[in-house]
């Protein structure tokens, strides 16, 4: 499955649903394929936590600046969920995150 996200800078962090690990690590792609306004950039921040737990923990992350592709590896918790935080004037990107490759 892939989720695809349209974002503008204007708006609040989108954050995805929780998903429960299926490992100890984990690599998420990001492909941006489209983006416009000025000087457009985004973050995408892995977060992780146990179910326990009530705050999450920022487990890595990339920031994407044009038409390209990035990806996080990092060490993971029991959940994960996936942070995208948009700067720029008047800025739009529309990003493609692929399944999350898990590892042990």
């Amino acid at each position: 499955m892939m989720l695809g996200e349209l974002i503008f800078s204007d708006a609040d962090p989108v954050m995805t649903p929780a998903v429960a690990s299926q490992g100890t690590k984990v690599t998420i792609m990001v492909d941006v394929t489209q983006e416009s306004g000025t000087s457009p950039s985004l973050v995408v921040a892995l977060l992780t936590k146990n179910r326990d737990q009530s705050t999450w923990t920022t487990a890595g992350s990339v920031t994407l600046t044009t038409t390209t592709a990035g990806s996080i590896d990092a060490m993971i918790l029991e959940q994960i969920c996936l942070q995208y935080t948009m700067g720029g004037t008047n800025s739009w990107m529309r990003v493609f995150t692929y399944d999350p490759i898990w590892g042990n």
